[in-house]
């Protein structure tokens, strides 16, 4: 289970980030799962995963408490498929 992805912000651009992802997409496949998922929200560089072949499954606005100050935040689930043979049976209906 990978828990945290995440690069330091001066060294972002450098394909650090798009290397440690392949290779765990590459992980994933060796692995023969149907499909693996992340939560980010709009504070990250969500477009990164679109980049790298995830697709957004579903989204949803939150109010947190952030700094004392009561804010939304956009959550987003992303799903990657690793195999395109999943079966229907073995997709998941997403629920809010």
């Amino acid at each position: 289970m990978l828990t945290l992805f995440a690069v330091r912000e001066n060294r972002r651009g450098l394909g650090i980030g798009k290397e440690l992802l392949s290779g765990v997409q590459d992980y994933w496949k060796a692995l023969d799962t149907g499909s693996s998922h992340l939560y980010t929200d709009d504070t990250c560089n969500f477009g990164f995963y679109e980049h790298m072949g995830f697709h957004r499954a579903k989204e949803k606005p939150v109010d947190i408490m952030r700094d004392g100050q009561n804010t939304k935040l956009d959550v987003y689930l992303y799903e990657y498929k690793i195999r395109s043979d999943t079966h229907p049976s073995e997709q998941k209906e997403y629920r809010e």
